[in-house]
Order: C-alpha cells, then structure tokens, then sequence
C-alpha cells in the first residue's frame, strides 16, 4: 500500500479480518496523522523519504523496499502514490489496486492508468467518471464506498427557530473546497436579512493553505462575531453534536465521508452537487442542493430556512434514512467481499498466467 489516505480504518479492519497482512507506506511526511492511525491500528509502516522530492524519485526507494518482502498486490491511494505504485508495479510484475476518491483526475493518471489492474472507487460518481474519462472496461473499476452508517441513538434536537442556527462544515481549507464563497455568502444573506444574520453561528472546522486568506475575508466582510475558523478537530463526532446544519460548498468532490457522517448524525445537508453529493443531497428530501451563484444561492437557502424552521428536522430525518439504507454495514462487507474476490482473481491470473496461444501458420492452397 502506498501513502494511506484516511479515514480508512473500516477498510484496513475489513482486509485485515479477511486474512490480508498490510503494511504501509508513505511517501514524505506531511501531517502524519495517517502514521498515528495506523500505528493505533497495529499496521506497520515505512517512509520512502523524510523530504519532499520529485514524484519519480520515490520510485527506486519503493522497489528496494518491495525487493525486500515481495507483497501479493501494491494498493495505491492519492494520484502521486498511484503513480508510484504503478511503475514499481510494473517492474517488478506485481499487480497494483489503486484508490480513486476524487473527481480530479491528474494527467499522469490519464497517460498511466493502464498500469493499474484494478480501480477501486469511493462513489459511484467516480466511478462513471472514471469509465468516461478513460474508457475502463467494466472489470477494470468497481466501486467500495469509505463510509458505512454506523450510527446510533436519537436524532438532534430540532432547532425551534428562535435561537442561535448552528451551521458547520468539516474540510481542508483549499481553493476546491469553496469557503471563500461560503463566506461571502453569509455576507450577502446579512445585507438582506441582518436580524436573522444576528442569530447565526457558522464554524468551519480543518487547516489548509487559504486559512489566513479566509480569516481575511472573514475580517473584511466583518463576519467575526458570525464565522469562526476553528482549526483541526480530533473529534468530528462530538463537532456534529453542536449542529443544526452541516454545509459543504465544495467544487470537486467524491464521496465526501464528512457529508455522509452529517447525515447519518440526523443532520440536513446544504451542499453542492459536486461528485456523490448530488446523489445523497436531495432538496426538501435530505437538504437543500446550492445552484447557480454560490453565494447568492446560500443566502437564498438561509432565507428558505429562517422562513421554515421545521423543514430542517424533515430534511434531517430524511438524510438519516437516506444514509443508513445506502451504506449500510451490510453493503459494506458484500462490497468489500466482491473487492476481495476480484483482487484474487487479479492475483491468481498474475502468478499463474494461461499458455500463450499457439500460432498457426497458415499456407496458400497453390493455383490460387
């Protein structure tokens, strides 16, 4: 496996319940919040390099360490990894399963995607991009969702629309993640209705490369007292207990585990149809669906909500049910089963090739 992305827990749990041995590796550090989640997993792991370099460079370290204990199959996540995974893969003739949870799909990826055996998708809104954009023939991609429901207990209480709404959102503070335009959202709700403005709390919740520029917007819109960054959380459960609303104004998504966690908590979900969100994200069924002019269509859907406090218990209760029918712990495991069948095959047919067929010379009958 090569540079994990989380959260994978549940499906590190399942491979290992299923007699896969795992063991992972990173390309450079970064955070390393991936490294305290396997080590509390009990999965060993190697870093190929304690420095950024060029992505081609991770290549030989990678093969010394495959050379050392030759696994079954490298599974890949996160374009650069795969890449990685892909060549050494291809050198040392073992067969490689690369993760696909975003609807971007890098250059490299288009010129080396054959070099993957199998893609193994979050949603099935990359899944289908997957097959169009690079023609995959049906037994090169399935999909195996991240998230499974495992919720439990009552749902929220129902905000009773005189009090504080509480909307947040949980991601990586980048450009694709469109907080610039939340935020410039809430400002355009405020000019039109400032006393309801006034009983509205929104906190984002993450780090990233646009915090300081976000705390800018934030100041100049004079939002302060309404908008608050709140950093990397440890605990996203506990964060989704404070809401009302989740929101998640995103340009490019996949599966978006953070949506699907909201939703399974009982909460309504104001999104973007970006990847997998405009299966899940229903308008006046499991939340309310941003069009157009983002920041125009936040506020429209703020009004939508101050005009009708009950329809976020509605939209809540129908994004549980939603969820907890779609990812259920069931379809989880027969996925998961079907991924492990297939990876089997892959590595079956890899060991144990069919004869070449024969070549048949073919003459001329003479007269002709």
């Amino acid at each position: 496996m090569a540079e994990p992305r989380f959260p994978l827990p549940d499906i590190l749990k399942f491979l290992a319940d299923n007699g896969c041995e795992i063991r992972g590796t990173a390309c450079e550090p970064r955070d390393m919040k991936s490294a305290r989640r396997l080590e509390e997993a009990g999965i060993p792991w190697d870093l190929l390099s304690g420095r950024r370099l060029h992505k081609l460079a991770f290549v030989p370290r990678f093969v010394r360490l495959l050379k050392q204990s030759r696994p079954d199959v490298i599974w890949t996540s996160l374009s650069v990894a795969s890449l990685v995974g892909q060549i050494s893969g291809k050198i040392l003739n073992i067969p490689v399963i690369s993760w696909k949870n975003t609807s971007d799909i890098k250059s490299y990826t288009k010129i080396f995607h054959k070099l993957t055996d199998l893609w193994v998708t979050d949603c099935h809104s990359v899944e289908k991009l997957m097959r169009r954009q690079l023609r995959l023939p049906e037994n090169k991609v399935l999909t195996w969702p991240l998230f499974s429901c495992q919720t439990a207990g009552n749902m929220p209480p129902a905000w009773n629309g005189s009090s504080t709404l509480r909307i947040g959102s949980l991601g990586r503070l980048s450009r694709e993640k469109n907080y610039d335009l939340l935020i410039d959202g809430i400002a355009a709700f405020r000019s039109r209705s400032p006393e309801n403005a006034a009983r509205l709390n929104v906190v984002i919740a993450g780090d990233g490369p646009m915090k300081d520029d976000l705390q800018a917007r934030i100041t100049r819109h004079n939002l302060t007292d309404t908008i608050t960054l709140a950093g990397h959380l440890n605990a996203p459960g506990e964060f989704l207990q404070t809401l009302d609303v989740y929101i998640q104004p995103s340009e490019r998504e996949g599966l978006c585990i953070a949506v699907h966690e909201a939703m399974a908590a009982g909460l309504p979900v104001i999104a973007t149809s970006a990847g997998e969100l405009g299966e899940s994200v229903i308008s006046g069924e499991t939340g309310f669906l941003l069009q157009g002019h983002l920041p125009d269509s936040i506020a429209d859907t703020l009004e939508t909500i101050f005009a009708d406090p009950a329809c976020l218990s509605r939209n809540g209760e129908g994004a549980r049910r939603l969820v907890r029918e779609r990812f259920s712990t069931e379809h989880f495991a027969r996925t998961g089963h079907e991924t492990l069948r297939r990876i089997r095959d892959i590595i079956a047919l890899r060991q144990n090739p069919p004869p070449p067929e024969k070549l048949t010379r073919k003459t001329t009958p003479a007269g002709i």
